[in-house]
């Protein structure tokens, strides 16, 4: 019988008849027929009774296993059978939801991947999902709202995963300069942006429409590798340049760390070396998370997450004021060397340290022996235009990630 929902493919309804209605000899010509009519093309689509899947699994399962992937209707099948068509999709490898408005449905809503319950009654206790609506749609919804939570959960993934290879750049540059950035630095990583936008991020929504390719899931899959390392790899070489640029000025002086002996750390920030890492590195991770949240085949695009917009616009501002100011409260916060702290009345003891070295101040040459001391400058604190290079520098990195 042709079944004009199937459209123009062409579909063939078979019932097996119950065992004892015809001879074994029959019945095999029967199957042989509808597995030879399947094996003419993939356009042949079946019908099949509960009676008849549990006869043929019992006396026909070669037939069965050649016409199964055809089979798009099971009619009239009891609790148990229906278990086992769900389990025999799980056999072939397949991932299978179920869905279901009955407690005749519950052993099949517990065998699936993912159960669907389109009721509030016995199914929506077994069931992981449960409709509201109660129609078949709520299993649109459901693939929808996965594959977007699957992105999101690898897009925070990878936020996490290049926040640690930032830091591990930057740990190294601290190393490499011997500087301690000040506490702000760190607050300002670790709690203005790590939790902020990470939570942020949780909030973008699917699409309305279901897109016909499933999203990666492999963690270490081609598409993650390359959209991890390739930002990453971005950075470095624009942190190279960061770093070439101050120290191509002409007011730059290396941080003298053999001037001190860590005992003020809170004033181990107090340098140029300091200033361009760590705004550097606040303002890249910032952006790696408003760059994972764009959306694509299986999000919203990003201006529908208000969250995250607002949360990536204020950062923003809040780190391009900090760092293209001049000297003031709120610059002080972040050590910010648009002051100058070589100057004659600084408040750091490593640069007054530098100073009196430079002077021959015996207890200070006593002190720390291999300083090599040097005068106090009026131009040492970042110029206006050297600040402003470095910001055109990071915005530039993080448009050259988009």
């Amino acid at each position: 019988a042709s079944m004009s929902q199937f459209g123009s493919v062409d579909s063939t309804a078979l019932e097996v008849l119950p065992r004892g209605s015809s001879s074994a000899a029959d019945d095999q010509a029967q199957f042989s027929a509808a597995a030879a009519m399947y094996r003419v093309g993939p356009n042949l689509e079946l019908a099949l009774t509960g009676d008849a899947f549990a006869y043929m699994e019992e006396h026909h399962e070669e037939a069965l296993m050649k016409m199964f992937t055809g089979l798009r209707i099971f009619a009239r099948t009891s609790p148990i059978t229906k278990q086992r068509i769900i389990q025999r999709y799980i056999n072939m490898g397949l991932v299978v939801t179920m869905c279901g408005d009955g407690g005749n449905d519950c052993g099949a809503l517990r065998t699936a991947h993912a159960g669907v319950a389109l009721s509030e009654a016995e199914a929506s206790v077994v069931s992981p999902f449960t409709s509201r609506a109660k129609t078949i749609r709520s299993v649109v919804d459901l693939l929808r709202e996965g594959r977007c939570a699957l992105t999101t959960s690898f897009a925070c993934f990878k936020f996490v995963i290049l926040y640690g290879q930032l830091f591990s750049v930057a740990k190294l540059l601290i190393l490499i300069f011997s500087i301690i950035p000040p506490a702000m630095s760190y607050l300002s990583v670790d709690v203005l942006v790590l939790i902020t936008m990470s939570y942020a991020m949780t909030l973008s929504e699917p699409l309305d429409a279901l897109s016909p390719r499933r999203p990666t899931s492999s963690l270490l899959g081609p598409e993650s590798l390359a959209s991890s390392i390739g930002v990453f790899l971005i950075y470095v070489l624009f942190y190279v340049a960061l770093i070439r640029t101050f120290q191509a000025e002409d007011g730059y002086i290396r941080w003298p760390y053999k001037c001190g002996d860590g005992n003020d750390w809170w004033t181990l920030g107090d340098n140029w070396e300091s200033t361009t890492i760590f705004m550097s590195f606040t303002i890249m991770l910032t952006h790696t998370a408003f760059l994972y949240t764009f959306g694509g085949e299986y999000r919203k695009p990003i201006y529908s997450n208000v969250t995250i917009v607002a949360c990536y616009v204020s950062l923003m501002l809040l780190f391009a004021v900090v760092l293209l100011s001049g000297p003031n409260d709120l610059t002080d916060i972040w050590h910010i060397a648009s002051r100058n702290f070589n100057a004659n009345d600084t408040s750091s003891v490593v640069w007054q340290n530098y100073q009196n070295a430079h002077l021959g101040d015996p207890d200070t040459l006593a002190d720390f022996p291999d300083c090599e001391g040097g005068p106090a400058t009026d131009d040492y604190g970042m110029s206006q235009s050297l600040r402003a290079r470095l910001w055109i520098l990071i915005i530039a990195s993080c448009v050259v990630t988009v």
